[in-house]
């Protein structure tokens, strides 16, 4: 396959330095979504002792505190005015204080009561979740303005999407580092991976805040500042970002309901029951779904770059449909392995679409200035960020009642023949039904390669290019 020649102007192109430290921050960031979830219920619940449901609810409140502080800090952000520029600031002291709360949530003892614990656990996780959202919110509205180069954005993404597929090869084994005869019980080994993990959340969390320029930051000045109302009226009133949205929200929920039935299904109908045999087998599963993952990035960056968005992330969560479709007959006690396929053409198209939802979301800003007359990638940022971490509750809510409604009994050696089928059914329906409307949205998604490069031209037209505002800036400044 022949690499496409890279057509971007010296002017649009994101240094390597910048790349990197925009990219490098997907670890804090993946920590916050996903090390939460996969950490919290084995650290309260096996090491400290406390009832998994009360961790449930937590976490459903945390959703609940995010619907308050996305967009909040969104539209701060936004109307941010400072030497640093208007996501720097927010980025920079949302690391540090992300880091040493998520370091301290760890702290707790298991002699203490339940009480005692689920407040702590709740007070802790809130002012976590507080920084994390000072941070997350405005990294990814600082990514969508980088560059206003249609493909530029997307190589851009790549060093994220990379760091995500490391990152999510290194979270599960959290739990294990606490387990290691290094540590004077489990409760220290608790507390130690806390702090290391909550130093690291600190040092690649602020790394954008350190390395990256804001290029947006002399034209959203001249265009003065919103309201929190007139904000959000903007937000869900574009159709365009509302369609986005909801082709991201339906993978998602295609997605955390695969996840939830992978490991249920792989030890009592794939291998009759076997915790071990099932246990291993979705745990290598997942490993090879963040390579093939891996590896689908850095092809799209490399080969597909500079193609229309819109037809490579179709022609990506259609190779996922596939996948499912494939999955009724391959997913068989018969021959297990063969499982593999369908999960393979399912990291495929995982891979392919959230490499480019950054980048289509950068697009989405532009529009949304060109017809509104702001810079709002804050706002944008926040309710997406909101809406998705939504939809992982709701979708694992629905997965624990799909679960229940099967007849699955975790008593059992054995379920009976009517749950494993039912499972299966549910295993295999929910991501078919995720993705295909995911595809009907996003054939509704109106912004080419063509039309994005006209709005382009339009905006600089009116208030001038990105790279000479900030050059202009950089020259005041020295």
């Amino acid at each position: 396959m022949k690499r496409r020649t890279n057509t971007t102007a010296l002017a649009d192109r994101i240094p390597t330095k910048e790349k990197f430290a925009y990219g490098i921050r997907a670890f804090a960031q993946q920590l916050g979504n996903n090390g939460m979830n996969m950490f919290a219920f084995p650290a309260y619940g096996i090491i400290l002792g406390l009832d998994p449901a009360l961790i449930g609810v937590v976490f459903a409140l945390m959703r609940i505190y995010d619907g308050i502080t996305d967009p909040l800090v969104g539209w701060l952000s936004d109307n941010t005015r400072s030497r640093w520029g208007r996501r720097r600031p927010w980025i920079f002291v949302g690391a540090i204080l992300g880091g040493i709360m998520f370091m301290l949530l760890w702290q707790a003892r298991p002699d203490w009561s339940d009480t005692a614990k689920t407040i702590y656990f709740i007070g802790f996780s809130m002012l976590f979740y507080t920084g994390f959202t000072m941070m997350t919110v405005p990294t990814d509205a600082l990514g969508w303005e980088l560059t206003a180069d249609y493909s530029e954005r997307t190589r851009l993404m790549t060093w994220f999407s990379v760091t995500v597929k490391i990152t999510l090869l290194i979270l599960p084994w959290m739990f294990a580092l606490t387990q290691m005869e290094v540590w004077e019980d489990e409760a220290q080994g608790l507390r130690m991976v806390g702090i290391l993990f909550g130093f690291g959340f600190i040092v690649f969390g602020m790394m954008p805040a350190l390395f990256c320029k804001e290029r947006h930051k002399a034209i959203a000045s001249s265009e003065g500042r919103q309201s929190f109302k007139e904000t959000l009226k903007l937000t869900f009133t574009n159709k365009t970002y509302l369609l986005v949205c909801m082709v991201a929200l339906s993978c998602i929920f295609a997605g955390q309901v695969y996840m939830l039935f992978g490991t249920h299904l792989g030890v009592y109908y794939l291998f009759d029951g076997s915790k071990a045999m099932g246990g291993s087998f979705f745990g290598w599963i997942g490993s090879l779904g963040s390579i093939i993952g891996l590896i689908t990035v850095l092809t799209i960056s490399r080969y597909f770059a500079e193609a229309d968005k819109k037809k490579v992330a179709t022609f990506g969560i259609s190779i996922a449909l596939i996948g499912w479709f494939m999955a009724i007959l391959l997913v068989t006690p018969v021959m297990p392995w063969l499982t593999l396929i369908p999960v393979s053409l399912n990291a495929v198209g995982v891979g392919t679409f959230w490499l480019l939802l950054g980048s289509i979301l950068a697009d989405v800003a532009d529009a949304d200035e060109h017809k509104n007359g702001y810079r709002r990638e804050g706002a944008l940022a926040a309710i997406i960020s909101f809406l998705s971490k939504a939809a992982g509750t709701i979708g694992a809510l629905l997965g624990g009642f799909a679960l229940s409604a099967t007849g699955f009994d975790a008593e059992l050696p054995a379920q009976p023949e009517l749950t494993l089928t039912t499972m299966k059914w549910v295993y295999v329906g929910f991501p078919i039904f995720g993705y295909a409307v995911a595809l009907f949205f996003l054939r509704k998604y109106p912004l080419t390669k063509e039309k994005m490069m006209k709005i382009r031209v339009d905006l600089e037209a009116r208030r001038g290019s990105a790279a000479d505002s900030a050059a202009s800036v950089d020259e005041s400044a020295s």
